[in-house]
């Protein structure tokens, strides 16, 4: 049995990314190309950046928009840089949550 560690700042921005990702639609493919490597080296410039361009669409959704609501809480402003076992949570939050919105 796998235990998650919630308390991370990695993993939570993982499970953003890929609630973003979701209400982008269209080839996801492209968008995790565009955007995954800068969320995962910069998050304090990529999540407001992603969440300003498609936060009208994260309303039609409103159980996305809720989840969302409840990560963005957690940050008082974004980390700048992870650390490496930050950016492997980062990865672990991103796919649990692609998996769950399956």
């Amino acid at each position: 049995m796998i235990f998650l560690s919630i308390d991370s700042d990695g993993y939570w921005l993982g499970c953003l990314f890929a609630l973003i990702e979701y209400v982008a639609g269209g080839n996801k493919s492209s968008f995790r190309s565009r955007y995954f490597g800068a969320a995962l080296n910069c998050p304090a410039v990529t999540f407001p950046r992603l969440l300003s361009m498609y936060r009208d669409v994260i309303t039609c959704y409103p159980d996305i928009q809720r989840m969302v609501w409840l990560i963005e809480l957690r940050f008082v402003s974004y980390p700048i840089s992870l650390s490496t076992p930050e950016r492997d949570k980062f990865v672990e939050g991103y796919t649990y949550q692609r998996v769950f919105l399956r």
